[in-house]
């Protein structure tokens, strides 16, 4: 990718960006792990009562005055990911993400990702290098701490084991979403299966809380190894980076944890319910 044809899809980015209101959100394969705790009513409470507090964690972070230069990301990059292909461009956070190389989902869903590409603005062409070699976007109206977790997302997926936590994304939380609410509803009550349902949901978040932890991890002993930054600098950074791995935790951490158990909490009343009104009925007859 030549400096010149990243600049014009800069402008194209751009002008798309400037056309509409972008939300900051999930993207598509952590909405897929999300939304599987609402394969059960316990699973849909749960997500509905921790999505307040993402949203609330993700506008305290947009919020940010922190800005992030050009200059800023090539330093960056030369600590954490080399040969990381980025552009800045003229955004705000809802512009900051990294398109790994093979995309996120394996290659039959490759039509969802490219709508998801298409929905943020990023021209057709730009999307299909970055399937082939991968792209990360950074936007100036963020502090250098998002351009440095976002280069630790491409620091993680040219990793063996990066790959293949990734590959785990959605067949895991697939299978997890289904197994863990499962477990608690038709495992023996209080047994092996029913206890471990929690860690079950858990496991299938965690690919994705796992790279993210990375990445903000990577990021910001990238910042601190390019002696740049004041104190004060590096203090803000990491608290705006355990405020964005708070948003996953709410919106993929607690509700993985919180179906099963909501699941385990209800059989327990109806259990104790029923007994209740055997011993009334037992006593009404003697």
């Amino acid at each position: 990718m030549d400096p010149i044809t990243i600049q014009a899809w800069a402008d194209e980015f751009e002008k798309i960006a400037k056309k509409k209101e972008k939300k900051v959100g999930l993207n598509v394969p952590e909405k897929l792990v999300a939304g599987l705790g609402g394969l059960t009513g316990a699973g849909i409470g749960a997500q509905m009562g921790t999505q307040l507090a993402g949203e609330s964690l993700q506008k305290d972070i947009a919020r940010t005055k922190m800005r992030t230069s050009p200059e800023q990301m090539k330093e960056l990059a030369s600590k954490i990911s080399p040969k990381a292909k980025y552009l800045v461009h003229e955004g705000d956070l809802s512009g900051a993400m990294h398109l790994p190389r093979g995309g996120m989902l394996p290659k039959p869903f490759r039509g969802i990702e490219r709508a998801q590409h298409a929905k943020a603005g990023i021209p057709r062409e730009m999307s299909e290098a970055a399937f082939r070699e991968g792209f990360t976007l950074t936007p100036r109206k963020a502090g250098a701490h998002i351009g440095a977790h976002e280069l630790g997302h491409a620091r993680f997926g040219e990793k063996k084991l990066g790959r293949f936590v990734r590959k785990l994304r959605l067949p895991g939380g697939l299978a997890a979403g289904l197994a863990a609410p499962g477990m608690a509803a038709f495992g023996e009550e209080g047994g092996t299966a029913q206890k471990l349902s929690p860690l079950v949901g858990l496991a299938g978040a965690a690919p994705v809380l796992g790279e993210e932890a990375y990445a903000s991890l990577k990021g910001y002993k990238g910042m601190k190894q390019t002696g740049k930054y004041a104190p004060a600098a590096l203090k803000a950074g990491r608290r705006q980076l355990m405020k964005a791995w708070g948003t996953y935790g709410a919106k993929l951490g607690i509700p993985a944890v919180g179906a099963p158990l909501a699941i385990m909490g209800l059989r327990s009343a109806l259990r104790k319910r029923k007994e209740r009104l055997a011993k009334q009925t037992a006593s009404e007859t003697a």
